[in-house]
């Protein structure tokens, strides 16, 4: 069968990346013909089997519409003929790419790798930390969940538009969560199921260390260092735990905009020498550090879905202690694989590790448990059922397409996108000019520079007539000059 993949990016840059690569590599052995469409930030590249095409993460130039992009797709997905389109993350392409998709008139799968599609910031969670059932709209203001991961009304309707095109455009979904496949079918995305990700059968064979091979009260987290991630928490919880166990350390092994909070958080709590940054390490590395410790922690405070240092730790025969949140309870808990804790909750997560740290009985139980859940996790149970997935939707072909949007509705919203980039890109210029001015006259009245801005620091166009806005520093700028002037 000819199955053409499509993912926002083409690089290893996270675990849908490497699962991406992983199947076409697993599904080229069974003989299917594979081709890839994906995004890259540094580069473009053309051949047979793949077209990748240089876009950046963020570009507000192409939210709601990419005609470029589009074309390059239709270009390579017509030369390639696939018999089922296999789409994968899409949040960085443009809003409306799901009609680009359906030019191709093959059935559409989509993997649903994270919480994108039902929220604007992925999280999937409120402001108070509660779990929401996704579905961009006024919940998204209602319910405070900006203080997760910040985002305009702009994102939100983008979000909206995305969210109802996907949902109109494709034919099915699978989602590594069983969790994540039930809010997608009640937010009426049509035959979406679960089908959790496999674990690699060579490294399923080998022997997990016992309790006495590993290293005493060695805690591991391994993954980004994000808000999302909790790591916060983790190390909160340490302070507590090594008053109950003092042989109780942790080993952070991964990199990120969170790691200087983290270091200073750690310095505050007078942690020492128990709090260990490894930094990024390679694969091998990371597999020996899973195999040496005694527990895994996901301290996780967003909507996780199955991430892929849960299979590793199964491989491993090392138990876990995560967040009682979205996908994970069916990881952990139902596996028996490990013991859950409160979301955001320090205390609670050190309850959780301080038993698996001294209880051994328990920990061999999960150890054990770990270690059986990988039968339910096999490769080969995998791809039977994507391919089982495939012919169906080959049988019955693409279903009908409702548009959810007049045609005159989405040429406008297409049409105001990009106009609001152009003058928000004027804006962003302005800001910077009035910047460069007012360091200027600094340095001519011999005072100090102006506050550098934050990282990122823009100008929106909503709050482009505020008093801290380009127009506004502009208005203030000319009026305290014509003052100065004057007198």
């Amino acid at each position: 069968m000819r199955v053409l993949h499509v993912n926002v990016f083409h690089e290893k840059v996270g675990g849908a990346e490497i699962y991406l690569h992983k199947l076409i590599e697993a599904q080229r052995a069974r003989g299917h013909e594979i081709g890839l469409f994906a995004g890259s930030e540094t580069r473009s590249a053309r051949s047979a089997e793949e077209s990748v095409v240089a876009r950046r993460e963020w570009d507000p130039r192409v939210l709601c519409s990419d005609p470029e992009l589009e074309a390059a797709f239709l270009e390579f997905g017509r030369e390639f003929r696939p018999d089922v389109l296999h789409v994968h993350n899409l949040w960085a392409f443009a809003a409306d790419f799901a009609l680009a998709l359906r030019e191709l008139r093959v059935p559409i799968l989509q993997t649903v790798h994270d919480f994108s599609v039902l929220c604007p910031n992925s999280w999937c969670v409120r402001g108070d930390g509660t779990p929401c059932a996704g579905g961009p709209g006024a919940q998204c203001f209602q319910h405070d969940c900006q203080k997760n991961w910040p985002y305009d009304e702009r994102q939100v309707h983008l979000a909206r538009v995305r969210f109802e095109l996907v949902r109109a455009s494709l034919d099915a979904f699978v989602a590594p969560s069983h969790y994540l496949a039930r809010l997608l079918s009640e937010q009426g995305f049509p035959d979406a199921r679960g089908l959790p990700l496999w674990a690699d059968a060579p490294q399923r064979e080998l022997a997990a260390p016992g309790y006495d091979a590993r290293r005493p009260g060695t805690i591991v987290y391994v993954g980004r260092l994000v808000p999302e991630k909790g790591v916060e928490y983790l190390v909160r919880a340490l302070a507590p735990l090594r008053k109950r166990v003092p042989a109780a350390r942790v080993e952070i092994v991964g990199g990120g905009p969170a790691e200087p909070a983290l270091r200073e958080l750690a310095a505050q709590l007078g942690l020492g020498d128990a709090l260990v940054f490894r930094g990024k390490v390679p694969h091998a590395e990371v597999q020996q550090l899973l195999r040496s410790a005694l527990v895994q922690a996901l301290p996780s405070i967003w909507s996780e879905n199955s991430p892929l240092t849960t299979y590793e730790s199964f491989q491993a025969g090392l138990p876990i202690v995560a967040s009682d949140i979205a996908g994970l309870p069916a990881m952990v808990r139902d596996t028996g694989a490990g013991l859950l804790a409160r979301p955001r909750d320090a205390e609670d997560l050190a309850r959780a590790l301080e038993r698996l740290l001294t209880d051994r009985a328990q920990w061999e139980r999960c150890a054990t448990a770990a270690r059986a859940a990988l039968s339910a996790f096999g490769k080969e149970a995998h791809l039977d059922a994507l391919d089982e997935r495939y012919r169906t939707l080959v049988a019955r072909g693409p279903r009908s397409f409702t548009p959810p949007f007049a045609p005159d509705l989405l040429a406008t919203l297409r049409r105001h996108y990009a106009q609001y980039a152009r003058v928000e890109e004027w804006a962003n210029g302005m800001h910077a000019h009035i910047r460069h001015l007012e360091e200027r006259i600094a340095e001519l009245e011999g005072k100090p520079p102006p506050p550098a801005p934050a990282e990122g620091d823009r100008a929106p166009l909503v709050f482009v007539l505020r008093r801290d806005s380009a127009l506004g520093k502009a208005a203030l700028f000319a009026k305290n000059w014509k003052r100065r002037l004057r007198s």
